[in-house]
């Protein structure tokens, strides 16, 4: 079992409380009302980043066991490409503390893999997260060349149009189940567009969503209701005009390759390139989400 190191165990022992004793166990009826309240009761999400796990493969690979595999190292692989599959992850996460960069940043990530996945699945590669523009001139100042010439502010304020780009992302923890159970054939309105990567459409959540067909053709086709008359081929031949996947940020490049980088300093000694291939595990997909929450909560005042 891994251990986390005391600045770590310090920060929610202030919150912690144990479990109160000698609880009766509730009886059916108690259960069962106390789920019907939970179905239908308004749920509050809260977090804006899509989980995935980092190779086509995890789903076999959780299935024959590899996930509590008896060579510990064999089990500690599988579980860090595949915390979906191996049921770590939710599929709607975000980091749990605003100490996850500088922890990502100084190595926590590699030292208490398992620890910190669950901590910060952002800081740590395992997730992409949601962007929009925040401004209404983004698209002019992108065509000005602002996103070069005023990065800083660009990337926060302007993520959708100077860092994100729409990929393909599974919305469903169970996408990968549903489509060994064949729903990707049986049921392609809902499966295409909820799993894409589960259902073939891409080959990783590193890929992004462009249209094969003629754009113009598929814009049209999509505003004809196409996508929804005829979901298995539109959402083959024009996945973007059909809003397959999501606008997020994430390593462009995969998971190991830029975990690789990150260990040779590459985010710092190539910040640049970086920012742009591995988002994520250089820190500016976190940057982008906690800008967000300052700008939601009133704190933030960026100008152009």
């Amino acid at each position: 079992m891994e251990r986390r190191n005391s600045t770590h165990n310090r920060r929610k022992a202030s919150t912690t409380r144990k479990a109160p004793k000698n609880l009766k166990p509730m009886n059916s009826l108690a259960a069962t009302l106390l789920n019907l309240l939970h179905l239908f009761a308004p749920v509050a999400i809260e977090a804006y980043s899509y989980a995935h796990d980092h190779s086509t493969s995890c789903r076999s690979w959780a299935d024959k066991g590899f996930c509590h595999d008896d060579d510990e190292s064999v089990a500690l692989r599988t579980k860090q490409l595949c915390p979906i599959s191996c049921g770590l992850l939710p599929i709607l996460v975000d980091d749990s503390d605003d100490s996850c960069p500088q922890w990502a940043a100084s190595g926590a990530c590699e030292d208490n893999p398992l620890a910190l996945m669950k901590d910060c699945p952002l800081s740590c590669g395992h997730a992409s997260n949601l962007c929009v523009d925040i401004h209404p001139e983004c698209a002019n100042w992108k065509h000005q060349g602002h996103c070069h010439s005023n990065s800083a502010f660009m990337e926060l304020n302007c993520a959708a149009s100077c860092v994100c780009e729409r990929r393909c992302v599974d919305k469903a923890t169970d996408c990968a189940g549903w489509a060994e159970a064949n729903e990707c054939l049986t049921n392609p309105g809902l499966m295409l567009a909820k799993c894409p990567v589960s259902c073939g459409l891409c080959e990783s959540t590193s890929e992004e969503v462009v249209d094969i067909s003629d754009f113009g053709k598929c814009a049209i086709w999509a505003r004809n209701g196409e996508c929804e008359r005829n979901p298995d081929h539109m959402a083959r031949k024009c996945p973007k005009s059909c809003g397959i996947g999501a606008i997020v940020c994430g390593d462009k490049a995969g998971y190991d390759a830029c975990q690789g980088w990150k260990k040779d300093g590459e985010c710092e000694s190539n910040a640049d390139a970086m920012a742009i291939s591995c988002s994520a595990t250089c820190g500016l997909c976190t940057r982008i989400e906690r800008h967000y929450h300052q700008v939601a909560s009133g704190s933030s005042h960026d100008e152009l």
